[in-house]
């Protein structure tokens, strides 16, 4: 089966508008093998389990940890500092010092990060896929306020209805039993990569950018969670008509 009837497709034009590259090099490509991956989860009769991430993919918590964190040192960083997922760009030996300004943000801030997804879309990924809201954000069990106020930003965009699953400490998520992922981790897509049994679709930015390869196998770049949605719902209406037909 070529890519192009695993959609449903007879031309590259989807391909074009999603990946920005033409049918032919997306054939030959680690994009290819993930998304056979993907078609072959949406096959197994149910909702693939997918893990939808909250910081820096449905909402921008870093910018306003940022304010944060300046407000607090006296230092002027800004978004396109970020560079690297460790945050030694920031001068920090652990990022375990950052999660007391994490905490602050989400108490004193929750308000201003914006939700960068649509809600509408959000519900018609839902009759396709399984959707947990995952979170490795340190939300520590004695900072109830800073759970309690995710939890209120999550009502504020009428996301609540879907479930909220804090990641353990030391944890990572490709252990949690997921299919699809939709996240911003490089730590999670160097355990991604590979695999036949798990896709993540990569929401790029400057800390990924060793992942925006379209040639590794269970990664998928996107450049933003509209764009993974969409592709997604694109995936789940064709596969299931296109077998059905075959």
């Amino acid at each position: 089966m070529v890519i192009g009837q695993l959609f449903g497709i007879e031309q590259s034009a989807f391909w074009k508008k999603t990946f920005n590259t033409d049918l032919i090099y997306v054939f030959h490509s680690g994009i290819f093998m993930s998304v056979e991956t993907l078609g072959a989860l949406l096959r197994n009769g149910s909702r693939p389990r997918l893990s939808m991430d909250i910081d820096e993919v449905l909402g921008n918590t870093f910018e306003n940890l940022l304010h944060v964190y300046n407000k607090a040192n006296g230092t002027n960083f800004t978004i396109a500092d970020n560079v690297s997922f460790d945050l030694q760009w920031m001068g920090l030996k652990s990022s375990a010092e950052l999660i007391p300004y994490y905490i602050n943000t989400w108490r004193s801030r929750h308000s201003d990060i914006k939700f960068l997804g649509n809600l509408r879309l959000l519900k018609a990924l839902a009759g396709h896929y399984e959707i947990d809201l995952v979170t490795a954000g340190s939300h520590e069990h004695e900072n109830l306020s800073s759970i309690d106020a995710l939890r209120n930003w999550l009502k504020m965009h009428m996301l609540h209805e879907f479930p909220l699953v804090l990641c353990p400490p030391n944890t990572s998520k490709a252990t949690l039993g997921y299919s699809v992922y939709v996240d911003d981790s490089p730590n999670l897509a160097k355990l991604i990569a590979g695999r036949e049994d798990k896709v993540q679709l990569l929401v790029k930015g400057p800390w990924n950018k060793d992942y925006h390869r379209t040639d590794i196998k269970g990664i998928i770049p996107v450049d933003n969670v509209h764009h993974a949605v969409n592709l997604l719902i694109e995936a789940a209406r064709r596969e299931p008509r296109k077998l059905r037909a075959a």
